[in-house]
């Protein structure tokens, strides 16, 4: 038994230990692509999500305001039917443009209700891109930061590899601090 541990002492496990590094830093490239993936199709159902709410309320609203023009001209053909007046002239186009201004605010409410559900179509596109580039970001990350890891294995093992990082980042700091 203490044969066996004064030949493990002697191992060097600095290549096992930069192999699982490497190891370690993949599955995190990976696990963060996949976060962003979830995160974007989450963005994603929302915005649609909120652009079906969009084009609802905005038919309601069109309805309601259809349905209270309707009363509102219907007041308005009473009020001169009680008042002796006839359908012609100033009273016919009063009604004419009633109508029309009620129309027109209705037919507002509709296109804005489109208007709003095609942003948030777009923020839905959007986010997918957004997450796309996220997830491709992250897989690339990973690849160089175990690219660079093998390079500096291959130059010298992984104590130095370690020592260069140290080296460079103390170098990177100093040249932002000045």
């Amino acid at each position: 038994m203490g044969d066996s541990l004064k030949a493990l002492g002697s191992y060097d496990f600095a290549p096992a230990l930069a192999g699982g590094t490497a190891g370690l830093r993949v599955a995190g490239g990976i696990m963060e692509s996949r976060a962003a993936m979830t995160t974007a199709r989450a963005q994603r159902d929302a915005a649609n999500y909120n652009a079906q709410l969009s084009l609802r309320e905005g038919a309601v609203e069109e309805a309601r305001l259809r349905r209270g023009a309707g009363q509102m001209l219907a007041l308005y053909e009473v009020e001169g039917a009680t008042s002796g007046v006839q359908r012609e002239g100033s009273r016919v186009e009063f009604m004419a443009a009633a109508a029309s201004e009620l129309e027109r605010d209705a037919m507002n409410a509709r296109i804005s209700a489109q208007s709003t559900a095609a942003l948030e179509r777009a923020r839905a596109e959007n986010v997918m891109t957004v997450g796309r580039q996220r997830r491709f970001a992250s897989l690339l990350d990973a690849g160089f930061d175990v690219g660079g890891f093998g390079v500096s294995l291959l130059r010298g093992g992984a104590d130095n590899s370690q020592a260069r990082l140290a080296d460079s980042r103390s170098r990177s700091y100093r040249r932002d601090r000045a």
